[in-house]
């Protein structure tokens, strides 16, 4: 994973300045990788990255990829706004998430899968 600018923009524009880059906004699959991106928000003093989340019309939450995950670390009470809060971001004291609506603008970080050549 890696911090791409710490400027702030929308998701859309921030998920895409990733996929220019040849990857996609961050998606913590477990505990142990979304402590690796907070150990990053900590060590470049972001505010609140966004992350590869965003409700579906079905009300629920998918990765950047439309897959549903298994694993969520929502802030207690949260998401807990289905009409115009479809995108997540990542608290930057304790590492938990909540929904937000997608025109407000944070850093973002972004993730790129290596392929190792032989």
């Amino acid at each position: 994973m890696e911090v791409q600018n710490t400027y702030k923009t929308t998701w859309f524009k921030a998920r895409a300045a990733c996929q220019k880059l040849g990857g996609d906004l961050a998606v913590p699959m477990n505990n142990k990788e979304n402590s690796a991106i907070l150990n990053i928000v900590k060590q470049k003093s972001l505010s609140q990255p966004f992350i590869g989340f965003r409700r579906h019309k079905d009300n629920k939450f998918y990765t950047v990829q439309g897959v549903m995950p298994s694993y969520m670390k929502w802030q207690p009470g949260e998401p807990n706004g289905p009409n115009h809060e479809h995108c997540v971001h990542f608290y930057n004291n304790n590492g938990k998430w909540n929904d937000i609506p997608c025109s407000n603008q944070y850093p973002f970080i972004c993730q790129r899968h290596l392929i190792k050549r032989k």
